[in-house]
């Protein structure tokens, strides 16, 4: 027989022994190191695999701690937001409820306003009838009723500026 026959090529170089292995590993590469750490602790010393076991418990206590941390720090988060809220949302009411009750006086002190300036008004008609022009009580009349005009529009004023706040609330 021929030489060619006995003699193969192979792809791979002649490495150390050692090196041969770990290139072999780096190509299975879909052992996961968790497996391979447990192989080699057991089978090199009983004590080790113990020790193993208590990290791996020790990790995974860390990790629901921590979930439990953080789980109960979002649920009081939570808790204070929405007390935030709560307080904020009766705050809220307390005012719109202080702003309608003074509309309420503002306008009955503007239907109060008006009665007074009709019935003034009633009153220059039948007395500038009944005196026949005398000029003092009717510059007295028209006095009053400017002012009345003006303490009129001044609540016209503030209704409306009422009114726009309990808008905005």
């Amino acid at each position: 027989m021929k030489k060619e026959f006995y003699s193969a090529q192979t792809s791979e170089t002649t490495l150390p022994h050692s090196l041969q292995e770990q290139q072999k590993s780096k190509r299975r590469g879909n052992r996961s190191m968790a497996r391979g750490l447990a192989k080699s602790l057991t089978a090199s010393n009983p004590r080790n695999a113990w020790t193993a076991v208590i990290f791996v418990a020790v990790w995974a206590g860390l990790l629901l701690g921590g979930y439990y941390l953080a789980n109960t720090y979002i649920q009081k988060s939570h808790a204070y937001i929405d007390e935030k809220i709560k307080e904020v949302e009766l705050a809220n009411k307390q005012q719109i409820e202080q702003v309608e009750n003074q509309m309420q006086g503002v306008k009955s002190g503007l239907s109060e306003v008006q009665e007074g300036l009709a019935s003034i008004q009633e009153e220059l008609h039948l007395t500038g009838e009944t005196l026949g022009g005398t000029d003092k009580t009717k510059q007295a009349l028209n006095t009053r009723i400017d002012q009345l005009n003006k303490q009129l529009n001044e609540l016209k004023t503030s209704l409306k500026k009422l009114e726009d706040a309990a808008r905005a609330w």
